[in-house]
């Protein structure tokens, strides 16, 4: 079947067009007949970003930038679509999408970073963005320092200036030169000084050594004994404790009310009532109660030295007889008795 001339010529026209739209593909970066991953991220500033711009991880090439385009009017945000050509690279869904300026005239790439999720990420997601400090930016933060010191140099040197011309003037001149004076006096004064510390030093040398080795050694005593210190320590702090939970206040009252009633009752006793009062006040008792002593210790005597005239026994018969006392022993028991 024999081609029209008519058929021929479209469907090379249409071969044509085919290989151009291939070809403005292809060079844009975006390969037909390559089935790339494509995924997305979201940025206030897209900092020189161009579509073709190249997407690297590690620094090695491994897709571009796809498509750049504002996602609403209102926001501002810009939706960065690119691709990953190389099927081999893999990377977890919470990796970031960096944009960085690796060279300092070269354009903005996106650099793919790493994340630590198992999760893997697939075509389509959305990462995470991130971009590092614009070089305008950057230049100001290093420079905003400087300058900053700068103007404060500026405002000293200013300063000095003026004192300068102050100091400069014909009539200020009298009262820089007691200054001087004044100065080389107290430099001196130093000096002497210094030199007096510099013998004082010399000649103590020995005593300081031997007060720096006392003070090593109790610091050495100290560290050696902290676990003791900190026992003492905390039982202070118990003791402290319990001194501030117990009532020291109604002990005290308690022991002021006990102590007025011991006065109370001291008193009394002193004024000669009640029976310990009467004992203590008046000697009289006590004074019979010594006589009557004195008498039962008596009578106790003369029992001892004559027991016929008070008991008598007999082993045959029982013979009862009159107890005949004296006359000194019948007063006697009379006193005791009337006592």
């Amino acid at each position: 079947m024999r081609l029209s001339k008519e058929f021929k010529i479209g469907a090379i026209m249409i071969a044509a067009v085919a290989a151009l739209f291939i070809g403005v593909q292809y060079l844009k970066g975006n390969d037909l007949f390559n089935r790339s991953r494509v995924f997305y991220g979201i940025y206030n500033n897209v900092s020189g970003l161009a579509e073709g711009s190249p997407v690297t991880i590690n620094g090695l090439q491994v897709g571009q930038v796809k498509s750049i385009r504002f996602i609403d009017s209102q926001s501002g945000h810009l939706l960065v679509s690119f691709v990953v050509t190389n099927k081999d690279i893999q990377f977890s869904r919470d990796s970031k999408a960096h944009l960085q300026s690796p060279e300092l005239m070269g354009g903005t790439n996106v650099a793919i970073l790493f994340g630590n999720s198992i999760e893997m990420a697939q075509s389509g997601d959305t990462l995470e963005t991130s971009a590092e400090q614009g070089l305008v930016d950057a230049v100001n933060a290093q420079i905003a320092p400087l300058r900053a010191k700068t103007e404060s140099m500026v405002a000293s040197i200013d300063s000095v200036m003026t004192v300068m011309e102050v100091l400069l003037r014909e009539d200020a001149r009298p009262n820089l030169e007691k200054s001087f004076v004044s100065i080389r006096k107290t430099l001196e004064s130093l000096e002497s000084t210094s030199n007096r510390l510099n013998n004082i030093m010399a000649s103590e040398s020995e005593r300081l050594s031997a007060i720096f080795a006392n003070v090593e050694s109790i610091t050495k005593n100290l560290e050696e004994n902290n676990d003791e210190l900190t026992t003492i320590l905390g039982n202070f702090a118990q003791i402290s404790d319990t001194l501030a939970k117990a009532d020291i206040a109604r002990v005290i009252a308690q022991t002021g009310t006990a102590l007025e009633s011991t006065s109370s009752i001291l008193a009394k006793i002193d004024s000669g009532e009640g029976s310990l009062g009467m004992l203590i006040n008046n000697d009289s008792l006590y004074r019979n109660l010594e006589m009557a002593s004195n008498n039962l210790d008596a009578l106790l005597e003369d029992i001892r030295v004559h027991p016929k005239r008070y008991v008598s026994f007999s082993l045959i018969e029982r013979k009862e007889k009159q107890l005949k006392l004296t006359k000194r022993e019948v007063q006697q028991l009379q006193e005791i008795l009337n006592q």
